[in-house]
């Protein structure tokens, strides 16, 4: 969570929704500050802040969430030590079994995006796929600002050079749809997203 006292705002950050660059933003112009990186709940003593979230595609967040736990940063969180072969159907079949609820990992990143909306009085909701023009319609926001691009999903090697994400549609196939829609069931039920069949 990012906190403006100035400001009275709350962000709620969903992991893999833009989080770092909405930091930025309001450390940079909102005198923001972190409370808590990716705090599920609101803190009693924030109860009165106008808070926002982020939601974003269950399939793409979950195409983002691999890129980034297994590709990007090595396997700092114990989820590549897991799986018989580094493949997207592999890691999605970990979250199925629930492996991110488990103490040896960082589980936040995988929680389904109902249980911050669920947990918290929502003020105003962003979505992801249109982030920078919604964000900047947020009352307390009164003149246009630019989004950052900041943490995006790529790989550093060791020449420096980037290999970014592959799209969605490279990743996503029967099984990893069918394990998303399970997975993600209730992200489907409550956000304005519509289930894919194949």
């Amino acid at each position: 969570m990012y906190i403006s006292d100035k400001y009275k705002i709350i962000f709620i950050a969903i992991p893999k929704t833009g989080t770092r660059t909405i930091y930025n933003v309001l450390e940079t112009h909102f005198q923001g500050y972190l409370y808590n990186d990716h705090e599920l709940i609101i803190p009693w003593k924030y109860r009165r802040y106008k808070s926002f979230i982020i939601q974003r595609n269950p399939y793409d967040r979950a195409c983002s969430m691999y890129w980034s736990l297994c590709k990007r940063i090595g396997d700092k969180y114990g989820y590549i030590e897991k799986l018989e072969e580094n493949t997207f159907v592999n890691f999605l079949k970990l979250l199925r079994n629930k492996y991110y609820l488990t103490d040896n990992i960082r589980g936040s990143h995988c929680y389904p995006q109902s249980l911050f909306h669920t947990k918290n009085r929502i003020d105003n909701i962003i979505s992801f796929e249109n982030l920078e023009n919604e964000f900047n319609q947020l009352d307390f926001v009164h003149e246009r600002i630019l989004l950052p691009q900041m943490n995006p999903t790529v790989i550093y090697n060791t020449q420096q050079n980037l290999e970014a994400r592959p799209p969605s549609s490279e990743l996503l196939n029967s099984e990893s749809i069918q394990l998303i829609n399970e997975i993600y069931k209730d992200d489907f039920d409550l956000l304005p997203y519509d289930k894919m069949t194949h």
